[in-house]
This record gives structure tokens, sequence and C-alpha cells, in this order.
């Protein structure tokens, strides 16, 4: 099974029956597992989980199946193990992106991740706090958003003197 998220995962249906007070605590109890999960071993998962996560203050039947869809990927890929290596010329590499207005409020959405070659090291996904006029503005924020991020690795990495993994590409 593939738990590449659609354009479906930003989409809430409003016509979908709310969810009963007992469903809405086992939502928000496996979201927020799903939350520690995707931050210590799973980053895979991160996007789902963001999105979800907005969802726990009023969930309804089509949030409960995408959370459905996705422990069962977990289930599947219980046995997949987190590999991160460095490249033959290692270089932190971080990959910054967004996606424009695909929130019900026309908010845009950030992600970015860093590498050295193989693997994620850190990894982020959010909703943009304000709404923009187009996606080259959107890309514009998500930067914003983790450029303090990309500079503090550069200079730790500056001051702890390991100079071979100095060079970051943006």
């Amino acid at each position: 099974m593939n738990c590449q998220w659609t354009e479906k995962l930003f989409k809430v249906d409003q016509t979908s029956p709310e969810l009963d007070e007992k469903r809405k605590k086992i939502f928000h109890t496996f979201v927020m597992k799903g939350m520690f999960l995707c931050k210590r071993g799973r980053p895979d998962i991160h996007t789902g989980i963001t999105f979800l996560s907005m969802r726990t203050g009023n969930p309804n039947n089509g949030d409960w199946e995408k959370l459905v869809r996705l422990l069962k990927f977990l289930n599947l890929t219980k046995e997949d193990v987190l590999t991160i290596e460095a490249s033959d010329n290692p270089s932190i590499t971080w990959y910054v992106d967004a996606a424009f207005a695909v929130h019900e409020d026309m908010k845009s959405h950030s992600g970015a991740t860093m590498t050295l070659g193989k693997g994620m090291i850190i990894s982020g996904s959010t909703k943009q706090k304000i709404n923009t006029r187009s996606s080259t503005e959107a890309e514009l924020i998500a930067i914003d958003d983790y450029v303090s991020k990309v500079l503090w690795t550069k200079l730790f990495l500056l001051k702890h003197k390991v100079s071979q993994y100095t060079k970051i590409l943006f």
C-alpha cells in the first residue's frame, strides 16, 4: 500500500457526518500517537498527521477514513527501517517547498527536509499562517518559515569546525 497523499488530503467534506464522542476521543488519541511517531521514527507520515491534527477539534467521517488509511499504511510498513546515510561527497541539503491554497481557508502549506544523502534528518510540515495571492508568494513564505533552521544548521557546523559538511545547497 502506498500512503502518498493526493489533493484529497487537504479537502474537508462539509457534508460528512460528525463523529460521535467516543470516536472523537479515539481519533484524537491516535492522531497524537501518530504525531509522536512521525517525530521519532516515521517522518514519511508527517504531512498526513499534520493535517489530521488540525481536525481533532471537530473531526468527521472523512477525517476518520484518512486516519484509517494512514494506520493501514503504518501496519503494512511496520518492518520498514529508517535509514540515514551520508553520501560519498557529503553536504547538507535542505529542500523547502509549498503547496498553494490547499486548505479550506485557502491558506497554503509549507514543508521542509534536511538530508546528508539518504534519509531525512530533520523534516517539517506546517500550515502557513497567512493567505497568499500566488504560488510564488507561498514559496517565499515557506522559505521564511524554515530559513532560521537552515542558517542555524550552517552556523552550528561552522562553529564546531565540521568543514566537510558546511556546504549547504539552497
